[in-house]
């Protein structure tokens, strides 16, 4: 029986590998994706023919069902790694289909039984019962040297439904051996590698292995000359070649190690290391003089020490270019053509092998019969304003309903505002609004204190009557007074806008200020510069009403962050307010203060 059951085998397996020479040890470790996690445990790594071994799926390894219940049955399957074991199908106890062009076969059990359809365990459906088997049983040379998945699968009906796999490696000369795991997939090389002096940086992908991948291999090769190599650990994705000729051409690539064996070569990235250019002067300006040209710049901010500078001209004039060693930051140009443009060019000089990168700057210097006249002028001193125009509202964009407030559609802007008074009482109408939003004094100073004070008339309330507060409060919405924040600041220290709001109070009656809140909408702000500044504000957080939350601790309204500060910013906000039910009836009265700083 034992005999008879060896030639089956040896039958099966030379009629799947029907096709040889297709796997080499350089074949690629891992098949797609398996639907089910984990790595099969081989013991031991490697062996030979007659070598026993344990095959162990993941733990907790389980098909869908049970063979009792659901007609599952569990298989092995030894398979190329071109194969996905996903695909296989099993029928009659003869094992895996065949796969054109690839070795597919299952296991055989040290005591010479296939193992197919065997059934798993009842309620819990894990694959028990697995057998030790080995390869003897295949006939010399009918598994192919190459790369393999080993492993289990779980099938319905023939079709697999779930499998767990390891790779392995296979070599059939002289003589039948294994061992756990493949060579590694190849990494992968990023383009454009770095060039630097000598040098060639670059990153990589790292490949994918089991076992692990032990580490790298970087080779580059140049056009003339020798061959340079380095080697990483195991968790490099990135490396550096130096010692390297500039001016020269290299072929750079890598591979991957593991215990198994080396992984194909990579990709091939060329790369020409130099040196780098350090960066050039700075600000070069050049002023006009009588026939001449006055040349002043920045020192280049590199780290390389300049030894001096070149300068040059075109067209070309007497002497130049011209020559300067050791510090300098200006140069006077002589013998020039009235009316006539020049280009001039500073290149600092450094100690090889660093090179300058040349800055230039163009001039048509004047003749001799010149006028000039001096302009003068005075910036004032700036400030950080606040201001607001009653009864003007900008646009706000629709609500959606909250906390018992019905959805609150989009609010278009109304009114051209009016002025604010400077007394609480209202009474006495600001002397300086004409100048919103930038009150000055006769030295076009600001005046950051401008003493504003805006109404806002909320209305009656209404009960809630549906969702979650109904029966609990009264609700009313309204709209802040627009606020503008001017910043005219020499420091561009950024500011805060922020509001809090005292409790509501009727006569002896009060509730709190918190069931007060507000979603806060920054309106515009100035946009950029002629040189290219642009102011950039945000509209603080969104504040609901509530006991404990609302707006009697300052809340933000609107920000701008340092260096993006200056211009005028205008700012809006929806109001929205609840009134406990039991608060007395009445009308009920707060101040909002708002404070930029």
């Amino acid at each position: 029986m034992h005999t008879r059951l060896i030639k089956v085998i040896a039958g099966v397996a030379a009629l799947a590998a029907a096709s040889v020479g297709l796997f080499s040890a350089s074949a690629s470790a891992l098949p797609p994706g398996s639907p089910s996690s984990g790595l099969v445990s081989v013991t031991p790594a490697t062996g030979v023919a007659a070598t026993s071994i344990t095959l162990a799926p993941p733990a907790g390894a389980a098909c869908q069902g049970d063979s009792a219940t659901g007609g599952y049955r569990w298989q092995t399957f030894i398979a190329s790694a071109s194969v996905d074991a996903g695909t296989l199908t099993y029928a009659g106890g003869a094992g895996p289909n065949a796969v054109a062009g690839a070795f597919v076969s299952p296991l055989v059990s040290t005591s010479g039984s296939v193992i197919t359809d065997a059934t798993t365990s009842v309620g819990t459906a894990l694959l028990t019962g697995i057998p030790t088997f080995d390869f003897s049983a295949f006939a010399p040379g009918s598994i192919p040297s190459g790369a393999y998945n080993i492993g289990f699968a779980c099938t319905l009906s023939n079709a697999t439904t779930r499998f767990w796999q390891a790779p392995i490696t296979v070599t059939n000369a002289p003589n039948f051996a294994f061992s756990f795991g493949a060579v590694p997939a190849a990494p992968v090389l990023a383009t454009p590698l770095t060039a630097g002096n000598g040098t060639l940086a670059g990153t990589f992908t790292e490949a994918v292995a089991a076992p692990a991948v032990s580490g790298y291999t970087v080779t580059a090769i140049p056009t003339v000359g020798a061959t340079v190599t380095t080697t990483l650990a195991a968790a490099a994705t990135s490396f550096s070649l130096t010692g390297l000729v500039n001016g020269t051409s290299y072929a750079v690539r890598l591979l991957a190690t593991n215990t198994v064996g080396n992984s194909p070569i990579s990709n091939i990235v060329n790369g020409t290391p130099a040196v780098a250019a350090q960066p050039p002067v700075t600000n070069l300006v050049a002023a006009p003089a009588p026939n001449s040209a006055v040349l002043t710049w920045t020192p280049p901010a590199g780290t390389a020490t300049v030894t001096g500078y070149t300068i040059g001209v075109s067209p070309t004039v007497a002497g130049a270019p011209f020559t300067i060693v050791g510090p300098a930051s200006t140069f006077t140009v002589t013998g020039l053509l009235a009316g006539t443009t020049y280009t001039f060019t500073v290149t600092a000089s450094y100690g090889a092998p660093d090179v300058g990168t040349p800055a230039t700057v163009q001039l048509a210097p004047p003749g001799n019969a010149i006028i000039t006249q001096d302009i003068s002028v005075t910036r004032p001193f700036g400030g950080l304003v606040l201001t607001q125009v009653c009864a003007r509202y900008g646009a706000l964009p629709p609500e959606p309903a909250s906390l018992g407030f019905s959805a609150l559609g989009a609010l278009g802007a109304t009114g051209a505002g009016f002025a604010p008074t400077i007394d609480p009482a209202r009474t006495v109408a600001d002397p300086a609004f004409g100048q919103y939003p930038y009150p000055v004094d006769a030295a076009q100073v600001p005046n950051p204190t401008y003493p504003t004070h805006c109404a806002l008339n909320m209305g009656t309330a209404s009960l809630i009557t549906s969702g979650t507060e109904a029966g609990k409060y009264f609700a009313v919405s309204g709209r802040l007074n627009q606020v503008t924040v001017v910043d005219t600041r020499d420091t561009d220290a950024g500011w805060v806008l922020s509001g809090s709001v005292t409790n509501f109070t009727s006569g002896s009656n009060t509730f709190s200020g918190n069931y007060l809140g507000w979603s806060p909408i920054a309106s515009g702000d100035s946009g950029p510069t002629l040189e290219g500044y642009n102011q950039t504000t945000t509209a603080g957080p969104t504040v609901s009403p509530a006991f404990a939350s609302g707006l009697t601790t300052s809340k933000v309204l609107g920000q701008a962050a340092p260096n993006v500060g200056l211009g005028i910013a205008v700012f809006d906000a929806r109001l929205k307010l609840l009134i406990p039910v039991t608060a007395n009836n009445g009308a009920y009265t707060a101040t909002l203060t708002l404070s930029a700083i």
